[in-house]
C-alpha cells in the first residue's frame, strides 16, 4: 500500500522512523515532508501573511515576502500531491500532548485529514480523537504506532 503519514512538524523524526517500518513491511510512504525541507517558520508565515494583507490593500511588499509567499504555496501543493498519490493515509493525533508554546501547531495535518476524507481514501487514527471528524464510521482506530503497524499489514494482506 501506499500510505500519507500525517502530524505535527514536531513529530517529524518520530514519523520518519514509522515511515521506515512500513518500508520495511513492503509498504511506500508517499510523504516527501518526511526528508524535510517542508518547514515553514513562524518568521515565514508572518512574511506570507504579510504579502496577502498588502495585496489586500493595493500595496506592494518586499521581494523576499513573495518568495516566501511562494515557498508556502509550493509546500502545500507538494503534499496534497503526495496525499493524492497515496492509497491511504495514518493521522497521528497528538494524543493531548500539550503544545510547545513557542510553536503551537498551526494545522497542516487537520487540512490533509480533511482532504483524504473528501478523496475517500482509507484513514487510520493513530492516537486519541481530537475532533469529532475522527469518530465518523469509515475512520480505523489504532491506539498506538505499534497498532498501527499491525494494522497496515493486515489491511495489505487484505488487497
Amino acid at each position: 500500500m501506499r500510505w500519507y503519514l500525517a502530524g505535527r512538524m514536531s513529530r517529524e523524526k518520530e514519523l520518519a522512523g514509522v515511515a521506515e517500518a512500513l518500508r520495511m513491511q513492503g509498504h511506500t510512504v508517499t510523504s516527501r515532508w518526511l526528508q524535510g525541507g517542508h518547514k515553514f517558520e513562524d518568521g515565514e508565515f508572518a512574511q506570507a501573511n504579510f504579502v496577502l494583507a498588502s495585496h489586500a490593500k493595493l500595496a506592494l511588499a518586499p521581494m523576499d515576502a513573495y518568495q516566501t509567499l511562494k515557498r508556502g504555496r509550493g509546500i502545500a501543493f507538494d503534499d496534497l500531491l503526495d496525499l493524492q498519490e497515496s492509497d491511504a493515509l495514518a493521522y497521528f493525533s497528538s494524543g493531548g500532548r500539550s503544545e510547545e508554546p513557542s510553536h503551537p501547531g498551526r494545522g497542516g495535518c487537520h487540512a490533509e485529514f480533511g482532504f483524504a476524507l473528501a478523496s475517500r481514501k482509507l484513514i487510520v487514527l493513530v492516537g486519541a480523537a481530537e475532533n469529532v471528524f475522527h469518530f465518523l464510521p469509515s475512520i480505523h482506530h489504532a491506539i498506538d504506532v505499534a497498532a498501527f503497524l499491525e494494522l497496515a499489514e493486515k489491511l495489505k494482506a487484505d488487497l
